[in-house]
C-alpha cells in the first residue's frame, strides 16, 4: 500500500522505507484519514503558530475561525499542521495532508531533520 509513494521519499529523503512504514502502522495503521486534535497545543504555542498562519498567503482563512484544524496531526504519519508548514508545505486547507503523497513527503522531511539533529 503506497508502496511508490514511500518509495520515491525514502529515496529522497535518505529515509529507510521500514521506518516509514513502521510509523506510518504505529500512527495511523495505514488510514490516509486519520486525524488526532492534540490538546493543550493553543496554550503551549498559540502566538507562534498565529504569526507562522498569518503570513501563509495561500491560505483561504475560513478555516482560521476552527482552530483544531491547526492543532491537529493529520494523515497516514501524524504531521502536525505546523511541522509540515516548516518544511515547506504550502496549502489551502490544512485538510491537504490528507493526500498521502503529501503526507508522507512532508512527514519524511521532518524525520530527516531530527536525523539531523
Amino acid at each position: 500500500m503506497y508502496d511508490d509513494i514511500i518509495k520515491k521519499h525514502s529515496l529522497n529523503f535518505g529515509i529507510n522505507e521500514r521506518l516509514i512504514r513502521a510509523i506510518i502502522q504505529t500512527e495511523s495503521s495505514w488510514n490516509p484519514w486519520a486525524i488526532r486534535v492534540e490538546r493543550g497545543f493553543w496554550s503551549r504555542y498559540l502566538t507562534g503558530i498565529k504569526n507562522i498562519f498569518f503570513k501563509t498567503p495561500e491560505k483561504d482563512e475560513k478555516w482560521l475561525s476552527y482552530p483544531d484544524l491547526a492543532s491537529a496531526s493529520y494523515g497516514l504519519m501524524q504531521i502536525m499542521l505546523s511541522t509540515a508548514m516548516e518544511h515547506g508545505f504550502r496549502f489551502t486547507y490544512p485538510t491537504e495532508l490528507f493526500d498521502p503523497n503529501a503526507n508522507i513527503k512532508f512527514g519524511c522531511a521532518y524525520l530527516k531533520r531530527l536525523y539531523e539533529e
